[in-house]
């Protein structure tokens, strides 16, 4: 009896899946393309980086957006755990993505330095 009893109380949860679900989809995240946001790297992928920057998804950050210069892999420019400012390239996807950009970030940076 205490044994089921044990289980019941790590089995429920207080909430189902679609309650989360329908939680998460009133939650408005205000993300613009234009926008510039901090994201914390969690997954290097060989074309490309995974970044929670606190929306429903991940946002992905293609190589080729990742420096000015030429990157041939991800970690020449990004460490897991890595925190750090991206741009927001693209609205969603149909996935609910985002992409990013640091390039962006770099082109605008070298474009305020020759203003001075």
């Amino acid at each position: 009896m205490v044994n089921q009893v044990e289980q019941e109380k790590e089995t429920d949860i207080g909430f189902t899946h679609d309650d989360f679900a329908a939680l998460l989809d009133k939650y408005d995240y205000h993300f613009s393309p234009g926008d510039i946001v901090a994201g914390m790297v969690f997954s290097l992928e060989p074309r490309g980086a995974l970044i929670d920057i606190g929306a429903k998804t991940a946002a992905y950050i293609p190589i080729q957006e990742m420096s000015i210069n030429r990157v041939e892999a991800p970690n020449e420019v990004l460490q897991a755990n890595e925190t750090r400012e991206f741009f927001i390239l693209s609205d969603e996807n149909e996935d609910g993505q985002l992409t990013l950009s640091i390039r962006r970030i770099e082109y605008m940076r070298a474009w305020e330095r020759v203003r001075q």
